[in-house]
């Protein structure tokens, strides 16, 4: 029996179906791996948030923040290593709002220029802002604008010029930023003044004709104050590193921490309600000196005494910061 072919052309269906479900499965594929590259990337920042920098960019200095796009704050570049990453950074003009004398030598010898306006816990002053501004005019950017740690007074500042270089940052969003940042919410006065900000009118810059001071005259008071403080982020080392040389630097610099706030007690401008606070805390640095001169006896041996001590001294320096400096 003969079997017949039919004259039909053989369907492509089966080729067609295979094909789609080809295509569907790379449209799988390629959509969960969208899926997956989105959820490894960090949301995108926008132009009003406080940007960290990482610290390999920020190499000696501390809490680095850049503000908008020429805009930095953080801490006091305190040592050659600070200046040569405030320089990859691209910083031309350095604003201290801090105590301390600045570095100016090792500005310039960086390219930079210095610019020295000192302000207390209390707020940003309105004069302040307008030389703040003024400066973000006439001098090269970008900026770096510190205090001290970079936490409380430079990120108050900072904040407050960002709000008058771009007028679109709202209240709140500076807020956030100083939050983000780190300042304390005890220094309600400088969030207030970054709240109720009144930008600088343009005959206030034009009436201010006072030259920009690298250096700024500062009351001896405030001036040892802010030298204590440099000093006493060398003592406050780990109680865990138990190197007797670092031990050993610590108990001279204690020594030293004493001495000067002896000195800082008989400064003219002292009041006398103050000295009473002074003497409270050159006793507990007494007692800390105590504790790490048992432990040179034995480095290697736990001694929680010299923990105890150095949280006693900062509370007592807490105390007298908050009630006659902030």
């Amino acid at each position: 029996m003969t079997l017949t072919t039919p004259n039909t052309k053989p369907s492509s269906g089966g080729g067609t179906l295979f094909f789609c479900g080809l295509l569907v499965a790379a449209a799988a594929i390629g959509f969960f791996l969208i899926r997956r590259t989105d959820s490894s990337v960090s949301k995108p920042v926008g132009v009003r948030d406080a940007v960290k920098i990482h610290e390999s960019n920020a190499h000696a200095l501390h809490n680095v923040y850049r503000l908008g796009q020429t805009l930095y704050t953080g801490s006091a570049p305190d040592e050659e290593g600070a200046f040569d990453s405030l320089a990859r950074l691209g910083i031309k003009t350095v604003i201290s709002v801090d105590g301390a004398p600045p570095d100016v030598e090792a500005a310039r010898s960086h390219g930079m220029r210095y610019v020295h306006l000192p302000i207390t816990y209390s707020s940003v002053p309105h004069e302040t802002l307008i030389e703040l501004v003024r400066a973000s005019r006439e001098l090269p950017g970008p900026i770096y604008l510190h205090c001290h740690h970079g936490k409380h007074r430079g990120p108050a500042a900072a904040v407050s010029l960002w709000r008058c270089l771009d007028k679109s940052v709202t209240a709140d969003q500076a807020v956030a930023a100083m939050k983000m940042i780190g300042t304390a919410d005890r220094y309600q006065g400088l969030y207030d003044s970054v709240q109720g900000l009144t930008c600088p009118t343009g005959s206030e810059l034009k009436e201010s004709k006072s030259e920009l001071p690298e250096t700024s005259p500062v009351p001896p008071l405030a001036k040892t104050m802010s030298e204590i403080d440099r000093i006493w982020d060398r003592v406050k080392v780990p109680a865990s590193d138990r190197d007797a040389t670092t031990i050993g630097l610590q108990l001279t610099t204690t020594y030293d921490l004493a001495e000067l706030l002896r000195e800082a007690a008989r400064l003219a401008d002292v009041p006398e309600e103050m000295q009473p606070g002074f003497q409270a805390v050159v006793d507990e640095l007494e007692a800390l000196a105590d504790a790490i001169k048992t432990e040179l006896r034995d480095p290697a041996a736990a001694n929680p005494k010299r923990a105890e001590a150095v949280a006693r001294v900062t509370m007592r320096c807490d105390q007298c910061h908050a009630q006659f400096r902030d």
